[in-house]
């Protein structure tokens, strides 16, 4: 698997975890994001399967065009997750399951991934 579709897979792992992170970097914020999140979250897998794809293409069109495509979440996922996320029916607002404070780099043959405020990126295995 390259970096597409492992940054892909990863986003889509994050978004049917019945646990979302919301590490805001602060202790009153981020425990009343885990206080609101919805509990038992069921996303179609037919639903997950399409963003996955339309993800993948759009980080290997960017990538072709930039050499490097940047995925970010605030308490809200911004463009491109957020559109994608829209065109699909996931839910983009800020307790939609998307990992609070998280940045991904993604550029051929690597994918780094910070996730929560201030947190060192990690490299994520291409698999």
């Amino acid at each position: 698997m390259g970096a597409a579709e492992t940054a892909a897979k990863w986003w889509c792992e994050k978004l049917s975890s019945q646990t979302p992170s919301t590490d805001a970097g602060d202790e009153y914020v981020s425990a009343l994001g885990a206080a609101f999140a919805p509990g038992e979250r069921e996303i179609p897998v037919a639903t997950l399967e399409r963003f996955r794809a339309a993800l993948e293409q759009t980080i290997r069109t960017t990538l072709s065009e930039r050499g490097v495509c940047i995925l970010q979440v605030d308490y809200e996922p911004l463009p491109p997750l957020s559109t994608l996320a829209q065109s699909v029916g996931l839910p983009t607002g800020s307790l939609g399951g998307w990992p609070w404070k998280t940045c991904m780099e993604v550029r051929e043959g690597r994918v780094q991934v910070s996730e929560g405020y201030g947190k060192r990126y990690v490299d994520l295995p291409l698999t």
